[in-house]
C-alpha cells in the first residue's frame, strides 16, 4: 500500500500593504497567476487527495482554494490548521502519525523554510528552496502514516511555477 505527502507552498505573496501583517499578506498578481496554473497542472494528474490541510494565513488559504476549484473539492472541506503557520514542522511531524489510515493522499498547504525541510528530509534529496506555488508529492511504500521516516520516500515529482 502506498500514502501520498503532497507539499505545496503558497503561491506568491504581496509585501505593498503595509498595514497587514505577516499572516494577513495576500497573494501578489505573480502568486494569482501562478496558483491557478499550478493547480491545473495539478489537476492533470487526477490525484485526488483525500484530505487538504492548510495553514491559515491569508496566503496559503488562498492557494489552497484555487487546487480545491481545480480538484472540484468545496473550499469549505479545506481542513485549516493554525498551527502549520505557528508550529510548523512539528506540528506536521506530529500530524502526519496521527492521521487515519484510511486516508491514502493528504495534501499540505504551508510555509517556507518547514516545507523545504520537509521535502528533504523525507525524500533525502537536497534541494535548497521549495520556491513560491511549488508542489512536491512524495510516496511512501507503508499502510501506516506513523511509519513516515527520514529519507524512505519515493518523489513522484517536483514541480515550480
Amino acid at each position: 500500500m502506498t500514502k501520498t505527502l503532497i507539499l505545496v507552498r503558497h503561491a506568491k505573496s504581496s509585501h505593498q500593504e503595509i498595514d497587514k501583517t505577516d499572516f494577513e499578506r495576500v497573494l501578489s498578481p505573480r502568486g494569482e497567476k501562478d496558483a491557478e496554473s499550478m493547480s491545473k497542472k495539478f489537476a492533470q494528474k487526477n490525484i485526488h487527495p483525500d484530505r487538504i490541510f492548510s495553514s491559515t494565513a491569508t496566503r496559503a488559504i488562498s492557494t489552497a482554494k484555487y487546487f480545491a476549484k481545480e480538484l472540484g473539492i468545496k473550499t469549505e472541506e479545506i481542513q485549516k490548521e493554525s498551527q502549520i503557520y505557528n508550529s510548523g514542522i512539528s506540528f506536521i511531524q506530529n500530524l502526519l502519525p496521527a492521521l487515519d489510515n484510511s486516508l491514502k493522499t493528504i495534501m499540505l498547504f504551508g510555509h517556507n523554510p518547514d516545507f523545504t525541510y520537509l521535502y528533504n528530509y523525507y525524500s533525502g534529496v537536497a534541494n535548497s528552496n521549495m520556491s513560491t506555488c511549488s508542489v512536491a508529492c512524495l510516496d511512501f511504500e507503508t499502510e501506516s502514516w506513523s511509519e513516515l521516516e527520514c529519507k524512505n520516500a519515493n518523489v513522484r515529482f517536483f514541480q515550480r511555477p
